[in-house]
């Protein structure tokens, strides 16, 4: 999708749901769509994500951010937010793009690539508290880099 259409998306949706004083930006992440930082007031969507999803997708995004703001910190994916993403229509579930042809495009912006050693299918990776864990998209299994 374009950047520019989805920025106008994102800040009509933050508009509709009364999130004055909330910003948008965009952050270069690979394997994290979008981001809700409660502290700075601000929600961001990945560059390189967005430029490889559709318009459904990057809507379901900004939703999923946006239900983030409006049940305030504290509650991840829990009841509450998931309560919040039902009354806004939206799935209840985590966000990615994750299609084969999808992840070969993030792919070949990467230095390197990880695959399952089950089916060569490629993995992704995701940092949480400061420590980078490589995950198989096909099991969502956990997967040891030897290197």
């Amino acid at each position: 999708m374009n950047l520019n259409e989805a920025q106008t998306l994102a800040r009509t949706a933050m508009r509709a749901h009364g999130l004055y004083g909330w910003t948008f930006s965009f952050n270069r992440s690979k394997s994290t769509f979008g981001m809700c930082y409660h502290q700075r007031r601000e929600i961001q969507l990945s560059t390189l994500l967005t430029q490889h999803a559709d318009k459904a997708q990057v809507m379901q995004t900004i939703g999923h951010e946006i239900a983030h703001v409006l049940v305030g910190p504290g509650h991840g994916h829990g009841p509450v937010w998931q309560r919040k993403m039902r009354e806004l229509g939206l799935r209840v579930e985590r966000c990615s793009v994750n299609s084969d042809e999808t992840m070969q495009k993030i792919a070949q912006s990467r230095k390197y690539t990880l695959h399952c050693p089950e089916n060569d299918s490629l993995v992704g990776s995701r940092e949480r508290k400061g420590k980078r864990t490589y995950v198989c998209n096909c099991h969502r299994k956990p997967v040891v880099w030897k290197g």
